[in-house]
């Protein structure tokens, strides 16, 4: 309980980050509202779990909170797309599924936007999604 109340600005920058972007990522479909929840929530547990990576990242990496909130979101984002376990059948995401990869693909186009990543990346990483969601399911 405690160890709420004393998180490191970093941490505390990052959880006012993965806030912010919230809205933008939150439509009024239920199933994208599932996918938000989802990806957010594991988000917002790693920035305070792995809170001694997340105060390098932004001090000694010199990342902004916002990105490394994006980063941690298309992360997410990305093991669940490509679990399987939000698909009708191989290779077919359910409609969780296509919010989840709607998300990571949103997320990836935020951090070239902002510089963090270079449009080859995001395009890297799209199509190793792909991949990865047509082999499970």
């Amino acid at each position: 309980m405690l160890a709420n109340l004393f998180k490191p600005k970093e941490v505390k920058a990052t959880l006012q980050a993965l806030e912010e972007l919230k809205p933008s990522f939150t439509t009024p479909d239920p199933f994208a509202h599932i996918a938000v929840k989802l990806v957010f929530g594991e988000a917002r547990q790693m920035t305070i779990q792995q809170s001694a990576d997340t105060v390098g990242s932004i001090r000694d990496q010199n990342w902004k909170p916002r990105d490394l909130a994006l980063l941690l979101i298309s992360k997410r984002a990305f093991a669940h797309a490509a679990s399987g376990t939000h698909h009708v059948y191989r290779g077919t995401p359910d409609q969780t599924g296509h919010a989840i990869k709607a998300i990571f693909t949103k997320a990836g186009k935020l951090m070239v936007a902002s510089g963090f990543i270079q449009p080859s990346e995001q395009h890297a990483d799209q199509v190793a999604l792909e991949k990865e969601m047509k082999e499970v399911g």
